[in-house]
């Protein structure tokens, strides 16, 4: 398995679960109709501002993130790639907030 995906699986399950958490025992939300725009938006929001504002801005102009020798090769994505990319995932968004919703409701039976 690449190294990337070793970091990003995990990361991805535990941003999962705080989501979940978030909105079931922070929100008290128990009802599907509340929890799925309250995924939906939270899933939104972090996508886009991870977008534009850590991937474009801070990296962009950071030099912190600068690398030795490599000076003169572009290492963030050009805005056309980061707005594709981000608006698909805001498509597919509305399928995994539908999930992260029905979990919200069958964590908000048991408690």
């Amino acid at each position: 398995m690449k190294k990337g995906k070793q970091v990003m699986i995990p990361f991805c399950i535990i941003l999962f679960v705080v989501l979940i958490a978030i909105i079931s025992v922070w929100n008290k939300v128990t009802d599907f109709k509340t929890a799925y725009p309250q995924s939906y938006l939270f899933l939104v929001v972090m996508n886009w501002f991870d977008g534009i504002m850590l991937d474009r801005v801070w990296v962009g102009h950071s030099k912190i993130w600068e690398i030795k020798g490599m000076e003169g090769i572009p290492y963030i994505k050009p805005w056309k790639t980061v707005l594709t990319k981000r608006g698909l995932a805001t498509i597919l968004y509305l399928i995994i907030a539908l999930v992260t919703a029905g979990i919200v409701v069958l964590v908000g039976k048991i408690c």
